[in-house]
């Protein structure tokens, strides 16, 4: 009986860190941090494809990725960190979004919450 309770945790366990780690994406911006929380050091928009760099506050924090949507010369972009395993970080991360058509809008999205960026020239 102690090894199925012991199996099942961590079954339980390395399901939860898979989610934690790569689930979250599933559910759009949901599970994405609050956009009040990080800091947008970096945005250029070249040939319809933008660059953006996260930096959040915490010295612990590790980017975990981004998740974004396109939808009438909008796009909507979600950002994600998780605390870091292994030790320090310096919390920042990039991304690179290709849209084929212009980008009128940027808007950060998480847990329910919006922020709207400027779009360098």
């Amino acid at each position: 009986m102690k090894k199925k309770l012991v199996l099942l945790f961590l079954l339980l366990l390395i399901v939860y860190v898979s989610f934690a780690s790569f689930g979250w994406r599933a559910f759009g911006f949901t599970f994405c941090d609050e956009p009040d929380t990080y800091i947008v050091s970096y945005t250029e928009v070249v040939d319809n494809e933008m660059e953006i760099t996260f930096t959040t506050i915490s010295s612990v924090m590790d980017f975990k990725g981004a998740v974004f949507d396109y939808s009438d010369g909008i796009l909507y972009i979600g950002a994600r960190w998780g605390y870091s395993l292994f030790g320090r970080s310096d919390g920042s991360g990039t991304i690179t979004v290709t849209i084929d058509e212009n980008i009128q809008k940027i808007i950060l999205k998480g847990s329910g919450n919006e922020r709207e960026l400027e779009i360098l020239e």
